[in-house]
């Protein structure tokens, strides 16, 4: 369905949107869903069907192709359906049927189920949910007013859903991609006291995900100018939705993020048409 190995989407269209359906605690509202920052959170009352849903009313029909949950505490059985309207609620633009979220099979892949401690003890493990996200990427844009999203998550040992943050926005996908050698690392915010004894005390903190590729071949023409306005629009303060290997869900699970362009490169012309750039990606935390 998609072919080169990396998507980048800006702006997100939620942040400007308002949020209404579900229920949802007292002072963790599902306007939290569109705050900026991931720990302010929306926490349902409980895990029915009617509770854990919700409309985003984007204020104006937008296109966009991408919608991911940051910071939430989806169970490995979580479902997700999507509706697409010109009315609050409606699909006269389109729907996704309830599908499993996850494409990694835990037991499988090797990787240890943490929920809910998956950053350790200390860690606001009350405020920082999974460490990876389950971006559902439609296989064409869409351009709708109305988002509505509906979680399945009765599975769950927890007795809410949490959401830190629901983004909704446009892809941008390289015809050729980014070269091999994309360096996929994090950057841990621990620090080590060295001690008289020889030892060490330790302050541990989480560690956000960062992101380096060379994007080798941008097109002139509309490629290249949609690139050039992400840059303008997002900076190095404004999120950017990484998506890995669009093609292999399991990667692209384990590996995207939301995050923040380290530092603003030029765009370096290699032919008459055609550009080269270098960028870096750190998730934002």
């Amino acid at each position: 369905m998609f072919g080169p190995n990396l998507m980048l989407g800006a702006p997100d269209r939620a942040l400007a949107g308002t949020f209404s359906g579900g229920s949802y605690r007292a002072g963790y509202g599902a306007s939290a869903m569109g705050s900026a920052e991931v720990t302010s959170v929306a926490r349902t009352t409980d895990l029915t069907l009617a509770s854990t849903q919700v409309i985003v009313d984007l204020g104006a029909a937008y296109t966009f192709q991408a919608i991911a949950e940051i910071n939430h505490n989806l169970p490995q059985a979580a479902q997700r359906a999507l509706s697409f309207g010109t009315t609050s609620g409606g699909s006269e633009v389109g729907s996704v049927a309830m599908e499993d979220v996850w494409a990694i099979t835990w037991s499988e892949t090797g990787v240890e189920w943490l929920a809910p401690d998956w950053w350790g003890g200390g860690l606001d493990t009350g405020i920082y949910g999974c460490p990876y996200i389950a971006p559902k990427i439609l296989p064409a844009p869409v351009t709708a007013r109305y988002v509505k999203v509906e979680w399945d998550v009765r599975t769950s040992a927890e007795a809410y859903l949490m959401v830190g943050r629901l983004v909704i926005c446009p892809m941008f996908q390289p015809r050729r991609g980014a070269v091999y050698g994309i360096d996929h690392g994090r950057i841990d915010g621990s620090t080590k006291t060295k001690l008289k004894a020889g030892g060490f005390a330790a302050e541990e903190a989480r560690a956000p995900s960062r992101v380096s590729f060379s994007l080798p071949i941008i097109g002139t023409g509309a490629e290249e100018y949609r690139l050039r306005d992400i840059l303008r629009r997002q900076r190095t303060v404004r999120d950017v939705l990484y998506i890995s290997n669009p093609s292999d869900p399991l990667r692209m699970q384990m590996t995207s993020f939301l995050g923040t362009i380290d530092e603003l490169r030029g765009a370096r012309r290699i032919s008459h048409d055609a550009n080269s750039i270098d960028l870096s990606i750190t998730e934002r935390m």
